[in-house]
């Protein structure tokens, strides 16, 4: 559900546990199991999202910013901070590879 929702902004806990059909509390019992919270997963599915777009034909030609807004950013630079962040290269670095690479040859 969180894959499928990410790119919305406003997706919050609350939505989620509704969506999923248990209270915001059960949620976050859920997610700490597994040692891990409710907006990590959400940040990672965004940032998950923008990579695969960032290095994708079919989004080649979107600006990083229109990335950034599809994936559920609301501001480019908390993006490229956290993008960096969790990947270790910013999104520009990361698209310029993938556009000189022979992997999206084959």
């Amino acid at each position: 559900m969180i894959d499928r929702a990410c790119p919305d902004p406003d997706l919050s806990p609350e939505r989620i546990a509704l969506a999923v059909g248990c209270s915001r509390a059960t949620l976050y019992r859920l997610f700490a199991r597994r040692d891990q919270s409710v907006a990590a997963a959400v940040w990672r599915a965004r940032l998950e999202r923008a990579r695969r777009m960032l290095c994708s034909a079919e989004s080649i030609a979107l600006a990083i910013s229109d990335v950034a807004m599809l994936s559920g950013f609301t501001d480019v630079p908390t993006f490229t901070r956290m993008f960096k962040r969790h990947y270790g290269s910013t999104p520009r670095e990361v698209r310029e590879a993938w556009i000189g690479s022979d992997v999206r040859d084959g």
